[in-house]
């Protein structure tokens, strides 16, 4: 049931000092005697030994002690102590019974009462932690703990100290309020922050106070450190403490310094010196937004801006027109170290141009002057401005007459070219510029290769009249008939040409049985027959194909046009597959059906003039029976410019057509039918012509057996000598009196249906025709021997050991000697030793390389692969040892493979552009200016170019044997070879220039100049146009030497 509430005695519900109750504790419980309890025994003893600590607490309020000691009350203690009361033997189970429950209601008491002791430690913490001195001085007075508990006693000096404090420190904060000492004011408070109570009188006003000026400290300062100077003003005007204040003074250092500085900006801008200019602004601390800030910083900039323009322009290369633009427009102290630079570069470009003044250097000068801007940079200088100006136009003039001539000279051949070449030396000789010109060396070297050309045939002419072959003398006469035909061997050559002649016509005259006016005649017949029919093929390759295709689509052509291939298809008739003779109509769909294969179109074009002479003259009769009509029908609109107008393919045809019908003309002269009615007898035999007739005496490839009575030779044997006569008549006579000088031809004849006798007539008219010419060059040769005589006083000493050697014994002695004349070797020889096996015998005994070995016999180089006696060498010859350099051919290899493996692009020097400029005028040559070298777009254009050039050069080279020109090569030289191999002007060097084997010596010249005004000249640029020098300097001369001497 429920227990009544005990009533506390009055003495336990007193109030405190604050007002408040004491708190009610159990305390009776926990001090009642055990007595009462039960008796006096030994476990009852040991019942209070168990209790005493917790008693003893109690009795003496110290809660840390009640704590500890109902801790060991607990626990192990109480059991042991239960154990021994229920075991007790002195004591009776009801009281055994009492005195355990009694020991858990006095645990019970005592825990609860240590809850509340705790909670007034609670109260007396949070009054020490508040700093609360009367809440403090409530708490210890209310619970009344004893000072024995150190946490109690820390309470009450705490108090005692606080009490103490409010006493004096009030009055402290008013003296330091009233004088706003800061420094006493914040000890103060520290000290009351530290071991104060929490209020004290004055303490508030104080903090605020100190809140205050730390306030104002914070805006200063980060006034200071923004370096506003308005804000730092603002700020001093809110100050409210002591002027003499370290803030205060750092902030009027501030503003004092931003004076400074100002004034230090103002004194550069007015100077505009840009150094002072950008120290004072890069030294200003304070606000950005400043106007004078602004403005130096403007100009700053720009002068930064000019100074990196300076420095950029001042780099190699220097552009010199950028640079005197750039000191022209320079604002600011020309005092400044940065602008020394530029006009040194200035003051230099200056001195080069007055250097090249007075040297009267014009392609220097000229290129100077380009690449200063043509005198832009000259702005204090206006009389050099003006002299270099007059200078260059002095030399505009004179460069412009010398290309001129030099353009004529190089592309003229004839007559006009001794005109020529005067102009082209009296422009060398009133040259009053500087001698190392390139311009003035490319015309040197043309005059020079010219007279040595001149002199080379003249030679040539002479060696021919020694040897007393007239075909030899024909064809070196006919090269300087033009030139030199006032000199003495030209007036010899003339007279042994027309003695040749007259006696040739009078032996065809005597083995044909013809008169000579008729074979002259023919020839002539013949000569207008070859002519015509290269009109036609001029004509043809002038038909563009592509115009072909667009008519093809065209559904309604002009009449013009259609008119045009209607004759085209009567000439055609026959020739074309799809075209039967008279043609079925000719409307538009069938000439357009003729279009479909182009390739075949042009190639039916191209055999007109063989069908024609053939004997089919029936198309053409009828298209020139369509042009009479055309001609009524268009009257004077019927012309090529008319035609043009309406169709360019039209009139590409009209042309074709004109030289078909001139052709058919020739073909029909009466003349030439008489001579194929007369030639188409039997038993008649062709006039063999002047040109068949020389090749027979130059060749000597008769067969013996063609002039004896052996069995009649086969068509194999015959076909080198009667091939040389297929350009004899025209191709009437090629298909009936010519079929047996080609097996493939004779085979056509009999499968067309030909009479196969007529092979055994055509073989015997060969060996007539053979026979003839044989007997031509013996008479012509006793001719010639009559009119040598005059000619033997010119005849060179040297020639008559030539003769002799013919007829020496197997062995003998040469002398091999150097261009100086000095002996190098004696060697005796064999009449079977070779030219290599010379040279092998001169390594072991000089030891000079075989591959650098070039033995001259006169001016003739001897071959490997024949002997000395073939080569007209025996006892006593004297040779001549030319010592070469690296061969060409390896100089040029190692430098393609350079170029192939990218090193063009890894040059050093100054710059790139001006390392690699003597490589790219010798490639692409000048630019539109005709000085500055041409550029490209990038260094991968100037490697694709040399590299083609190089692989092309060394094909030649390889092509023709290395670096020596072989015999075995002359008869597959190119025309250009006995003409003036010099490009007229400069080109793009590339593989199409370089296979021309056409010398380009302005590109040559110019690269030269530059790569000597170069201060050393990348090793790969120099070996690139030294080598390419080289090459047309002696293996493109040599070629011709060698084609003239053939």
């Amino acid at each position: 049931g429920s227990s009544k509430r005990q009533q506390l005695p009055p003495a336990r519900q007193a109030c405190s000092p604050a007002g408040k109750a004491r708190p009610r504790t159990n305390v009776g419980r926990i001090s009642k005697p055990w007595e009462e309890v039960g008796p006096e025994s030994r476990t009852m003893r040991l019942v209070r030994s168990w209790w005493a600590p917790v008693e003893e607490s109690v009795r003496t309020k110290r809660p840390q002690q009640l704590q500890a000691a109902l801790r060991e009350a607990h626990g192990t203690q109480y059991l042991k102590t239960i154990r021994a009361v229920r075991r007790s033997v002195s004591l009776q189970p009801p009281q055994r019974h009492n005195v355990e429950v009694e020991m858990a209601a006095r645990l019970v008491s005592a825990r609860s009462l240590l809850g509340k002791w705790q909670g007034g430690l609670q109260d007396i913490r949070a009054a020490q932690q508040s700093r609360d001195v009367q809440a403090l001085a409530v708490a210890l007075e209310r619970w009344s703990f004893s000072e024995g508990d150190n946490e109690v006693a820390a309470a009450k000096a705490d108090l005692r100290c606080w009490q103490s404090l409010s006493a004096s420190m009030p009055a402290m904060l008013k003296e330091a309020l009233y004088n706003r000492d800061i420094d006493q004011l914040r000890e103060i408070m520290a000290e009351l922050a530290k071991s104060g109570p929490a209020t004290v009188e004055g303490s508030e006003s104080a903090r605020r106070l100190l809140e205050r000026y730390d306030l104002q400290v914070r805006v200063l300062d980060s006034a200071i450190l923004s370096r506003n100077c308005k804000d730092i003003e603002v700020a001093m005007a809110c100050w409210e403490f002591e002027q003499n204040n370290q803030h205060v003074l750092r902030a009027r250092q501030a503003l004092d310094r931003r004076e400074t500085q100002k004034h230090a900006l103002q004194a550069a801008l007015a100077s505009k010196d840009g150094l002072k200019l950008r120290e004072a602004v890069t030294t200003w601390d304070f606000e950005r937004a400043d106007e004078v800030f602004q403005q130096a910083r403007t100009i700053l900039e720009r002068y930064s801006a000019a100074i990196s323009e300076v420095d950029r322009l001042v780099q190699s290369p220097v552009d010199i027109p950028g640079l005197g633009s750039a000191v022209s427009a320079w604002c600011f102290s020309m005092d400044d170290p940065r602008l020394i630079p530029a006009r040194q570069c200035l003051a230099d470009y200056e001195a080069s141009l007055r250097g090249a003044l007075s040297a009267r250097d014009g392609w220097l000068l000229q290129r100077i002057w380009l690449q200063g801007g043509c005198g832009s940079s000259l702005t204090s200088a206006k009389e050099l401005r003006a002299e270099v100006a007059s200078t260059l136009q002095q030399y505009s003039a004179a460069r412009s007459a010398m290309r001129d001539a030099f353009c004529v000279a190089a592309s003229t051949s004839g007559p006009a070219a001794i005109t020529a070449r005067s102009e082209l030396a009296e422009q060398v000789s009133q040259w009053t510029f500087v001698d190392t010109d390139p311009l003035l060396d490319a015309a040197r070297v043309l005059l020079r290769w010219q007279e040595n050309l001149e002199a080379l045939r003249v030679g040539v002419l002479r060696s021919a009249l020694d040897s007393g072959n007239v075909a030899a003398i024909r064809s070196a006469a006919q090269q300087i008939w033009q030139t030199h035909n006032e000199c003495p061997e030209m007036r010899i050559a003339e007279d042994v040409s027309s003695s040749f002649e007259a006696a040739l016509d009078v032996v065809g005259s005597l083995a044909l049985g013809r008169e000579p006016d008729h074979l002259r005649i023919a020839a002539k017949r013949h000569s207008a027959f070859g002519a015509a029919a290269q009109q036609i093929y001029r004509e043809v390759e002038g038909v563009e194909c592509h115009l072909l295709l667009e008519i093809k689509v065209i559904v309604k052509p002009p009449r013009v046009l259609h008119a045009v291939l209607e004759m085209v298809m009567h000439v055609l008739a026959g020739i074309h597959p799809s075209i039967k003779d008279p043609p079925r109509d000719t409307e538009w769909r069938s000439c357009q059906r003729m279009l479909t294969n182009v390739a075949g179109f042009m190639t039916n074009l191209e055999a007109v003039p063989d069908w024609v002479a053939a004997g089919h003259r029936s198309g053409v009769t009828r298209a020139l029976a369509l042009r009479e009509r055309l001609q009524e029908e268009f009257g004077s609109l019927w012309n090529e410019d008319d035609i043009r107008m309406q169709s360019r393919c039209a009139a590409q045809l009209f042309q074709y057509l004109e030289a078909v019908f001139f052709h058919f003309e020739v073909v029909n002269s009466d003349n030439l039918k008489e001579q194929i009615g007369n030639s188409s007898r039997p038993g008649s035999t062709q006039p063999p012509t002047k040109r068949s007739s020389h090749i027979l005496t130059k060749s000597q490839t008769v067969p013996a057996g063609m002039l004896s009575e052996a069995p009649e030779p086969s068509l194999s044997e015959l076909r080198a000598p009667l091939g040389m006569l297929t350009d004899t008549l025209p191709a009437l006579q090629h298909a009936r009196s010519h079929i047996g000088g080609c097996v493939s031809a004779a085979v056509a004849w009999v499968v067309v249906g030909g009479d196969a006798s007529e092979l055994n007539q055509c073989v015997q008219r060969a060996r007539q025709l053979a026979a003839s010419a044989r007997a031509a060059a013996t008479i012509a040769g006793s001719v010639l021997s009559v009119l040598r005589k005059p000619w033997q006083p010119f005849r060179q000493a040297s020639q008559s050991s030539l003769v002799g050697s013919s007829a020496s014994s197997d062995s003998g002695h040469i002398i091999v000697k150097l261009l100086s004349g000095d002996v190098v070797a004696k060697v005796q020889i064999q009449a079977a030793t070779s030219a290599a096996e010379l040279k092998a015998e001169i390594q072991r005994l000089e030891g000079t390389r075989i591959g650098q070995q070039r033995l001259l016999h006169g001016r003739l180089p001897l071959r490997d692969d024949a002997t000395l006696q073939q080569q007209g060498i025996g006892d006593s010859s004297i040779l001549t040892l030319v010592r070469l350099c690296a061969p060409l051919s390896q100089r040029l290899e190692i430098v393609s493979l350079a170029v192939r493996a990218g090193r063009v692009g890894e040059v050093e020097g100054l710059s790139k552009k001006s390392a690699l400029e003597p490589a790219r005028y010798l490639v692409f040559g000048p630019g539109a200016d005709g000085v500055v070298a041409a550029t490209r777009r990038d260094n991968s254009t100037l490697e694709q170019a040399m590299s083609e050039t190089l692989a092309t050069i060394l094909e030649e080279l390889g092509a023709s044997g290395g670096d020596e020109q072989g015999a075995d090569n002359q008869t597959r030289l190119a025309p250009w070879a006995v003409q003036l191999p010099f490009f007229p002007d400069v080109v793009h060097l590339n593989a199409k220039t370089a296979r021309s084997m056409r010398i380009p010596q302005l590109n040559i010249s110019l690269a030269q100049r530059c790569m000597a005004a170069v201060d050393s000249p990348p090793p790969l640029i120099a070996e690139f146009i030294t080598a390419l020098a080289t090459f047309y300097a002696a293996f493109v001369p040599q070629r011709a030497v060698a084609a003239i001497t053939a």
